[in-house]
């Protein structure tokens, strides 16, 4: 490769970077303006807070809004809960036909006589009964509706009839305004809604008051599972955010949050069902809600109080105590409780993207050269075709999907890269300095393909995690096997590949080492399993370390990072520098894990990169730390033996 043809490269490299490099400034600016969090509480826990301690629901309202809550969650009205209300009666025919003479009593129609196929009923104001008309109307259709009066006439199964949402209770919501709070909607999917009638739904929803979001209750988000476009759609068109969920089991949110784009919200709450089953105190669900905040930039709380506990000051006491603690640890991080700031669009221009895309490009070749020597007009020809799919990319699966695959290209190739050319320099004899230098150099080099990623994906749809970055698992494993066989193809069993191969299949080993590499790859295993927290559970003691960690560090540092990846990747160091390299490919493979970690810690863009920041500094000095320490330990054992 000629010298200008280098020079071009890395031209274009640093062009990359600088431009990675303004746009994730652009990103912080964005994260520091969205200050403000919304603390919300479900109507129905404020009712059973005014059952339980037998006082006025105005009561358990305004105490909770003096410690922090801006928003009731207000679930729609169900035949049932409005009758509840005394807003109406209703009953199924069968049930009238069983009151023989007495049903006129309820239902005064001239001549009436009940039919128990049908379901009456009678709204004491005609909002009421125009309100409970549209909305059964917009699910049923005109077939099933019939009006006699004051009465509906509803011909359809009582048994889902009185399960159907039938709207907000504008006199609740009207109040809940009037004591200042502002209002969520809480929808339920149904079956019977088509794309039409979900348009009307929100049309319907949005008549009643000029709501901010809404969250979907139960188990499927509204128009799940063929018609979530038109949900998406419809909300759009009215301005309508989605209240996101995180870690909830509701069918068909990711895919509307995708839809959505950076119309939403993230929420995170605790369900009561959780917060019985597994006994959460209040002390953790106040650092799992400040975890929310902090680590996934999460900017609204759907608090569910504590009913697992007999307070002896009542249920109201208890957990405005805890809703305070709550507010207390957010300004404290440097947050203040309020109506929830949305950020504004951030996007990726395509400029940007391609030139980004080079800069992953040059890095591949850097890379590529270490394993075949490159001439100018191949460098040229790989560079246009490069151009050529990316484009290709963007026609056929998007602009996202092109984000995508350049930050993951970027996540495997810039570590990799790293260590092979920072380990394939030729040894100076071992000092801990040189050691420290090797390591240090590689997590620059690192830094560099990290600032091109949180480049590439600088989109607040990233940001608000409707997009996330996918194949985690192939970006902490892949490095590792391309430096594997490059080293391995480095070590001092000789130059045939196939005869290094088989000299290494004849290496007799103690079964202590047999061990200890059965117990390392079962440990990677699971490493590998727990990357996520999903295929296997975070263990009990395992907890009570990250949170010790969380205390000690404030950004808790990534243990596979800090206890493994760079203590090998010093260890790596040190054995080079000892001029060995027989396991050198071993103790890279394992090292590279905390380069790979590295990355992936800024491929969660919904994580504010200053928190990323903090927490992969703590990682770098501890795990140095410990690999200086262990090291220098195990020398001076073996030079003691000598």
């Amino acid at each position: 490769m000629s010298k200008i043809t280098k020079v071009i490269l890395v031209i274009t490299l640093i062009f990359a970077i600088l431009l990675g490099g303004y746009l994730g400034w652009q990103r912080i600016l964005q994260e520091k303006q969205s200050k403000v969090v919304e603390i919300a509480v479900d109507y129905r826990d404020i009712q059973r807070i005014a059952l339980e301690d037998k006082i006025p629901v105005s009561e358990v309202l305004t105490r909770i809004q003096t410690v922090g809550v801006t928003s009731i969650g207000l679930p729609e009205e169900t035949l049932d809960t409005a009758a509840e209300a005394g807003n109406l009666i209703w009953a199924p025919g069968y049930e009238l036909v069983n009151l023989k003479g007495r049903a006129e009593s309820y239902f005064p129609f001239s001549g009436f006589s009940p039919k128990k196929h049908l379901n009456y009923v009678q709204g004491f104001s005609h909002p009421i009964r125009n309100q409970i008309y549209q909305e059964l109307l917009n699910l049923l259709g005109k077939e099933k509706i019939h009006v006699s009066g004051n009465n509906l006439i509803i011909d359809h199964y009582a048994g889902e009839v009185k399960e159907f949402g039938i709207g907000m209770d504008t006199s609740l919501v009207n109040w809940l305004k009037n004591l200042d709070f502002y209002v969520i909607p809480r929808l339920s999917n149904n079956k019977y809604y088509q794309p039409k009638s979900i348009f009307n739904k929100i049309l319907l929803l949005k008549k009643y008051d000029d709501f901010d979001y809404v969250i979907f209750e139960k188990e499927e988000v509204l128009g799940q599972p063929n018609n979530l476009d038109h949900t998406a759609k419809a909300l759009k068109d009215f301005r309508i955010k989605f209240g996101y969920v995180e870690f909830s089991k509701q069918d068909g949110d990711r895919t509307l949050a995708k839809t959505m784009g950076d119309q939403i919200i993230k929420v995170h709450s605790i369900p009561n069902d959780e917060i019985l089953e597994r006994k959460i105190t209040k002390d953790k669900a106040v650092s799992r809600f400040s975890r929310a905040v902090r680590e996934r930039g999460v900017r609204l709380l759907y608090v569910h109080p504590f009913f697992n506990v007999t307070p002896k000051e009542g249920y109201l006491e208890y957990n405005a105590a805890f809703i305070s603690s709550i507010k207390d640890e957010l300004n404290s991080l440097g947050f203040q409780t309020g109506k929830a700031s949305a950020i504004e669009p951030l996007r990726v221009e395509l400029w940007q993207l391609l030139v980004m895309g080079m800069g992953v490009f040059v890095f591949g070749i850097a890379l590529i050269w270490y394993f075949s020597d490159m001439v100018d007009w191949l460098v040229y020809l790989l560079a246009a075709a490069f151009f050529v799919a990316m484009l290709a990319v963007i026609q056929t699966l998007g602009f996202l999907s092109l984000q995508k695959i350049l930050a993951a290209l970027a996540a495997v190739v810039v570590p990799t890269y790293a260590i092979i050319s920072n380990f394939e320099r030729e040894p100076h004899g071992y000092s801990a300095n040189r050691a420290l230098q090797i390591v240090l150099h590689c997590i620059m080099d690192t830094l560099l393909g990290i600032i091109l990623i949180i480049g590439l994906l600088a989109d607040s749809r990233f940001m608000l995690g409707a997009e996330l970055f996918q194949g985690v698992k192939i970006v902490l494993l892949l490095p590792a096997f391309i430096v594997v066989a490059y080293f391995f193809n480095k070590d001092e069993y000789g130059t045939n590949l196939w005869d290094k191969f088989k000299k290494f299949m004849q290496v007799r080993l103690p079964v202590a080492y047999l061990f200890w590499g059965l117990l390392l790859t079962a440990a990677a295993g699971i490493l590998l399993a727990r990357s996520g927290n999903f295929i296997l559970p975070v263990l009990g003691l395992e907890k009570g370390f990250r949170i010790f960690l969380e205390q000690v560090f404030f950004a808790r540092p990534r243990i596979k990072e800090f206890l493994i990846g760079y203590p090998f990747l010093y260890f790596a160091a040190s054995y080079c520098l000892n001029y060995h390299k027989r396991w050198l490919w071993f103790l890279l493979a394992v090292g590279s894990l905390g380069l790979t970690s590295l990355t992936n810690t800024f491929c969660h863009i919904h994580t504010p990169i200053l928190f990323s920041i903090i927490r992969s500094v703590n990682g770098i000095v501890l795990g140095l730390l410990i690999g200086v320490v262990i090291n220098a330990i195990a020398l001076f054992i073996v030079n003691k033996r000598k």
